[in-house]
């Protein structure tokens, strides 16, 4: 059973981080501000490597691969589509959505795994928990193809993931597919 004054006070917390991301406006090519933003945040965690603007993030530090504790990669986009003069006004509400450049592709998604990273302890997952937030997807052919040309030489870290998961579903549908095409 869920409780409707944390489930309001969660969505409104998600709502003002996805306003506060897309306030850094981050067209493809030009995410620089934005991969600073979300390393600064991601500074309280054990193990935060750059790789061009791109960023890898494990949440739990460095473990020992385990196969009672897999690595489960969450994977989303700090880019968005070129921003036209008129969506150069901040983000903004109408009714109950968020408008603004990259909302609902993707800064949505990436509010969703931070908060999973502040609020879901290690002891109630049963994985270990890596956060990959890369560069340039919305030029790239699919988002697996821009993961492995962004982060080529990344951290040895994410090699051991069993599986990534894109925040962004496909054509209405979630995305699983094996870690192996994160860094090559």
């Amino acid at each position: 059973m869920t409780d409707p004054a944390a489930d309001a006070a969660l969505a409104a917390r998600l709502a003002d981080r996805t306003a506060a991301l897309c306030a850094t406006l981050s067209p493809i090519g030009e995410e620089a501000a934005l991969t600073a933003q979300v390393a600064a945040w991601a500074a309280r965690f054990p193990h935060v490597r750059r790789v061009k603007d791109s960023l890898v993030v494990l949440v739990d530090g460095r473990r020992a691969p385990s196969a009672a504790r897999p690595l489960v990669a969450l994977c989303g986009h700090l880019d968005t589509v070129p921003v036209h003069e008129a969506d150069r006004g901040g983000p903004r509400r109408e009714g109950g959505r968020l408008v603004a450049p990259g909302a609902s592709d993707m800064k949505g998604g990436l509010a969703l795994m931070m908060a999973l990273a502040e609020d879901l302890p290690a002891a109630a997952r049963g994985c270990d928990l890596a956060l990959v937030f890369y560069a340039r997807e919305e030029a790239a052919l699919e988002p697996g193809a821009a993961i492995t040309r962004n982060l080529q030489g990344a951290d040895r870290g994410i090699r051991r993931a069993r599986h990534q998961v894109h925040a962004q579903p496909p054509r209405g549908r979630g995305r699983s597919c094996p870690a192996d095409r994160l860094a090559r």
